[in-house]
């Protein structure tokens, strides 16, 4: 395989070591594949359609992953998009659900994996993913509200949150409670959806 174009990203620097992401623009990453050169530079090279969550790393690696993962939807890579949009739109059939070893509380995990998802595709802003973040904005009691919850937050509140941070036409709503904010962003939605496919 031969790239025409690589970035690399220093994720942890310890005491003469450092761990480090390669994307290569013209091909996948080789999962879970981890060298190192005489310099003591480790490199670990990564399935682009793994959410970083998958992986057995601390979590300070994780974030830095995350970012480069991330960047690769923000930057066309359609395989990480389609993965987050599964975790948005069926959180039990993404890698992100899957891949984990507990499943005792998979209402909760469900929960974990759609709000992520809410979060990331807000910072990838894809015009392409706003008709599914749209859909959520009738849903006002999921995921189901606790007893220690100090403030809860729908799935319709988090999709107008995350559409405040994608379009660039979002209706006022500074100061506005939180079912104002949904109400606002339901009358958006309606004058607005046909220009979203």
């Amino acid at each position: 395989m031969t790239a025409t174009r690589c970035s690399f990203q220093t994720i942890f620097a310890g005491a003469g070591t450092a761990l480090a992401v390669f994307s290569l623009s013209a091909g996948a990453f080789a999962q879970g594949q981890s060298q190192t050169n005489r310099g003591g530079v480790s490199a670990l090279v990564l399935d682009r359609s793994n959410p970083p969550e998958t992986l057995n790393l601390p979590d300070n690696v994780k974030a830095g992953i995350e970012d480069v993962w991330l960047l690769s939807a923000k930057n066309g890579d359609r395989r990480v998009l389609d993965e987050i949009v599964t975790e948005l739109v069926s959180p039990r059939d993404s890698v992100a659900f899957t891949a984990q070893t507990n499943h005792l509380a998979e209402q909760e995990l469900e929960v974990a994996v759609r709000s992520k998802a809410f979060t990331r595709l807000a910072y990838i802003a894809n015009r392409s993913t706003v008709r599914e973040i749209a859909s959520f904005l009738a849903d006002t009691t999921h995921p189901p509200q606790k007893p220690t919850d100090l403030r809860y937050v729908s799935y319709a509140e988090m999709a107008a949150d995350a559409l405040t941070q994608m379009v660039t036409n979002a209706p006022p709503t500074t100061n506005f409670s939180a079912q104002d904010k949904i109400r606002a962003w339901q009358r958006w939605w309606e004058q607005n959806k046909d220009k979203y496919p």
